[in-house]
């Protein structure tokens, strides 16, 4: 008999207990009825605490379907796919059907935006609703949630350029990041602290290394977030072919074992997003004022529950909490 012990490194999940069970359901039932009035915050809320206790892919369609309606496109295009894939390893094709059409009809719709920049200067970065984007970000088409987006580009010593672009349902627009200016006169420049004795003192430049911590913090936390729910499928899956114990065979070996990468990989980006986030709020503290057109920091992705093994004397068993 195969052991599952764990899932990845300090990670343990066992199946919810009944009464868990019997609750999701009825919060399910809630969301339900707070989507049919049109109340999709408060229905995305409730459709997350189900997925907390027990995912499938119809949780997942309903948390796409709140966030689309919130104007969250981007998050509900990531919901859709993972509804879709959910469903086909369940085998739930009505709800793969119904995924992969909102998903196609939202892809048509959502508007889509083309960063450029015009200098390669050393120390030039570019950011995006201050996220700072990768030269594999730059001159590529990217989808956007609808609404108005900020587009700077920084360089030390400089006054960063800045714009607005505002999208609508269905825009595809270009814009090309100009050259920070060199802050010669007053027109773009901070204005200047001249003292009693006129001496002039510079603004500190603002540094762009604090939104690159940041970027590279928030994409280590969406990845981290992305194999915690494929992991989570996994629980899922052994859950339904071993029984509510997780008792397997050595057949589902496999399965386990790919859990267990799933769960490794979530821990370590977790762990890496942390630090990136953290270093980029060290750096805005000690190296410069953070800009305040640039939007707030990237949320922590989510943590992992603790695991832990029980051995009984007909072999191991998974035990922990959602």
């Amino acid at each position: 008999m195969l052991a599952v012990a764990s899932l990845g490194p300090s990670l343990a999940l066992a199946a919810p207990s009944a009464t868990e069970v019997n609750t999701a359901r009825e919060t399910y039932r809630e969301g339900i009825a707070l989507e049919a009035a049109g109340n999709w915050a408060a229905a995305l809320a409730k459709f997350r605490e189900v997925a907390a206790v027990k995912s499938t892919a119809r949780v997942r369609f309903h948390i796409g379907l709140c966030q689309e309606n919130l104007g969250r496109w981007t998050e509900a295009l990531g919901a859709y796919k993972l509804a879709f894939s959910d469903a086909e390893r369940e085998g739930a094709a009505d709800v793969a059907k119904e995924a992969e059409s909102a998903r196609a009809k939202l892809d048509r719709r959502i508007p889509r935006l083309t960063v450029r920049s015009a200098t390669s200067a050393a120390g030039a970065s570019v950011s995006l609703d201050g996220v700072a984007l990768g030269s594999s970000s730059l001159g590529a088409e990217m989808p956007v949630d609808p609404g108005t987006h900020t587009i700077e580009s920084a360089m030390p010593g400089r006054t960063p350029w800045r714009t607005t672009i505002e999208l609508r349902e269905g825009d595809n627009k270009s814009v090309e990041a100009q050259m920070p200016s060199a802050a010669k006169d007053g027109s773009s420049a901070a204005p200047a602290v001249t003292s009693s004795r006129s001496a002039i003192v510079e603004p500190p430049p603002r540094s762009a290394l604090p939104w690159i911590a940041f970027g590279l913090g928030a994409a280590s936390l969406a990845t981290s977030g992305v194999f915690f729910v494929m992991r989570q499928g996994i629980i899922q899956d052994l859950e339904d072919k071993c029984g509510p114990e997780l008792r397997c065979s050595e057949a589902e070996r496999s399965t386990y074992d790919r859990g267990s990468t799933y769960g490794t990989i979530a821990g370590i980006t977790l762990g890496v997003g942390a630090l990136g986030v953290g270093l980029g709020t060290v750096l805005l503290l000690t190296t410069g004022r953070r800009d305040e057109s640039a939007g707030p920091a990237p949320a922590r992705g989510p943590v992992p529950p603790s695991v832990g093994l029980r051995l009984h004397p007909s072999g191991a068993s998974l035990v922990g909490s959602f």
